[in-house]
Parts: C-alpha cells; structure tokens; sequence
C-alpha cells in the first residue's frame, strides 16, 4: 500500500526532492482515497426495500426518485435512497433511511465531521473551523452549512444538556486523590439580538425594507442589540494539597434557567461526593449590583455611591465566609479564582468582536463550550448520537 501511495505522489509532484510538496501531495491523495471508500460505505448501507419496520413502526418505499447530499470530514457526497413513508397514517410522515441508520446530525452532516467540528466550534468561530479543517486536509462544507447545521445541533443538546452529563458521569474517572471541592455561579455581559416589540422603532426599520416589488429573502424581525447577562458555573476538584485538578464547566443564556443549571452542579457534586468521603464543599455565588441587566448605554450612568453601599452591604453579611487566609493554610480551596477563570473562558468563545447572539445559539454554543472545557464533549457527542439511531429492518 505505502509503494502503491508513493507511485501515486510521484504522478502528482515530479519534484521529489521538495519534502513539503510531497508531504502535501500525499495528503490530497489520502483524502482522495477516503473519500472514497466514505463514498462506497454510503451507497453499501443504503435500503432498497419496499417495507422496513424503523422504531416498531412500518414505513413504505415512495416510487419518486430521491437523493440527498451528507456532508463529511473527506468531502460531500451525493447518495441516491429512496424515501420512505410511514404506512396506516394519511400523508404521514417520510424519512431516509440512511439518517436514522448511522445517525446522521441534523440530516445532512455526518458523525465523525459533526464531532470534530463541534468540538472546534465550541472554540471558534464557524469560519475559523473552515479554515481550520482545510488546513489540516479534510474538506468540509462551507461555513453557512457549518453554522446552521452545528449550531443546530448544539441548540438539540442544551435541551438535554443534564441527561447527557449524566452519560458522561458514567464512564468518568480521576486520576488523582479529590480532597476538596469548590463551586461558583455568575454573571457576564453578552451582546443579544432582540426582536423589537410592535411601536414607532420597530415601524421605522419595516419601512427600511426593500420596496416589496424587490426580490429579496425573508427579511429577520427587526431587532436590536442589547447587553444581557449570560450565566456560568463551575465545580474545580482539588488535591491533598490545594491544587485545583480539574474543574467542570456550566454555562446558559440570559434568559436561561439558572435553577437548571445550578441543579447541573449540583448533580455533579452529589455524584463526587458519594464516591469519595469525607470530601471539602466550598460555594460562592456572585449577587452584586453590577451583574443586574445593561440596558442602553444612557443607563450606565448609575449612582456610584449607590453601588459602592450595595457592594459594602454584600461584603459586611459575607465577611464570616471570606477567611480566605485560614482557608489557603489548611489547603482549602476558594472559589473565586476559579469561577471568574470559567467566566473569562466562556467570553473568549462568545465576545469575539462584532459577535452578537440569539438566545437559542447562546444557548447551544454556551452548553457546547462547557462540555468541551469540562472535557466531556466526547462522551456528550456519543449519547446525542445514540438518541438519532435507529433499527432498520426489512418487512
């Protein structure tokens, strides 16, 4: 196979003294070949017959031709199936059988380019994945597709975000003795889209719109851009002697459930604690004046002292819990290190600049980035998987 490889680079770059040219001939020929085998894989798992039975339930095969292209890691394919439609039920529903059968995401991307991609998305930016995927030799769709269908997929897991950590709790372990346990909630600012309510600024920017004559597409609601407050949570593991070993990341939009995410924590800690006695539990949680909602910028303009009152009084009922010296000497940990480092991690992903946000792609791209730093997306992107599979079986 190596010969066969190296005949087939020497076709492409006759100058084989140039190492990197080589090395890049190489790689387009790799991803030729996996292509194609992903190709004859494809068709080879394609159904053909007249009934299959999909979730207990038959489906029949429509006579019209039908083809669907799926998106992966090694190119696009064009993969001709039929459409099946569910029997017993007038104008009932249609599947491809090939969507259920692999689990294919959001019905055109494949798992493996849905993996690796939402790993990569949890990171940056569609864009940058493109780029970032080209660079290493795959050829993924563009970054319209990357957005809509990833994304997507992120929103589907936030849904379940607490079954799927729960997956994750199953088959994880440490690799260090866990003395101690910390664990923070807060808040931070994100640039919203905010579809405007019926008055004179939502009339004014209808009347901005192309004449009606004038092809266009859908045009979005009219909206504006407001600063809300997302919300991030952490739960840091510690050593025998104080060092922060691991930590697990949480995060939701503005509007999201904090209860929720909260009892996400909660869930872990429980599971921790059970498995190892005896271990420290430290809090914080932040409830500061500053983290109440920004409005438009002439609301910035509060009173200082007002504040400066607020923050004291939070200080003052809180000083018992801000031993933090006697806490370092005995290795215990305190949480606010930890909790602002998650805040920071999660603006990394969603601050970049001119990034502005819906309230479901927050929220999906916020569940995906804690996944990924709390190091579960693997096992996560496995348990979302499994939910799209399904038995094919011929009638």
């Amino acid at each position: 196979m190596v010969e066969l490889l190296e005949q087939m680079v020497d076709a492409r770059c006759p100058d084989s003294d140039d190492f990197d040219a080589m090395s890049q001939a190489s790689m387009e020929v790799g991803t030729e070949l996996q292509w194609l085998a992903e190709h004859r894989r494809l068709e080879g798992a394609c159904t053909t017959a007249e009934v299959i039975t999909v979730g207990g339930e038959p489906y029949r095969k429509l006579s019209q031709p039908s083809a669907r292209t799926y998106h992966g890691l090694w190119g696009a394919h064009r993969i001709e199936e039929p459409l099946y439609r569910r029997m017993g039920v007038r104008n009932g529903p249609t599947l491809k059988p090939l969507d259920v059968r692999l689990g294919v995401i959001k019905g055109v991307v494949l798992p493996a380019l849905a993996r690796a991609a939402g790993a990569m998305m949890a990171t940056m930016t569609s864009r940058q994945t493109e780029r970032h995927l080209q660079r290493l030799g795959f050829r993924p769709p563009s970054r319209a597709v990357l957005e809509k269908r990833i994304v997507g997929m992120f929103d589907d897991m936030a849904v379940v975000a607490r079954e799927l950590e729960d997956h994750c709790r199953e088959v994880e372990t440490l690799d260090f003795e866990l003395s101690a346990i910390s664990c923070g909630l807060d808040r931070f600012a994100v640039h919203m889209d905010e579809t405007l309510p019926d008055g004179p600024e939502r009339d004014q920017q209808l009347e901005q719109r192309r004449p009606a004559d004038e092809y266009q597409r859908t045009p979005p609601e009219p909206y504006k851009r407001r600063w809300r407050m997302a919300w991030a949570g952490n739960v840091t593991l510690y050593d025998p002697a104080g060092r922060p070993r691991h930590s697990f990341r949480y995060g939701t939009s503005a509007d999201g459930d904090a209860t929720a995410l909260a009892a996400r924590m909660v869930d872990d800690i429980e599971s921790l604690t059970r498995a190892h006695q005896g271990v420290t539990v430290g809090h914080l949680r932040r409830e500061l004046a500053g983290h109440r909602e920004h409005q438009d910028a002439e609301d910035d303009e509060d009173d200082v002292c007002a504040r400066l009152r607020e923050a004291l009084t939070y200080f003052d009922k809180r000083r018992s819990q801000m031993a933090y010296s006697r806490a370092r000497a005995a290795n215990l940990p305190v949480a606010s290190g930890a909790t602002e480092s998650t805040c920071s991690l999660f603006q990394l992903r969603v601050k970049h600049p001119g990034s502005h946000w819906g309230t479901r792609g927050l929220r999906g791209v916020m569940t995906a980035r804690g996944l990924d730093l709390s190091d579960r997306w693997d096992n996560a992107f496995h348990a979302h998987r499994t939910t799209l599979h399904e038995q094919i079986l011929a009638a």
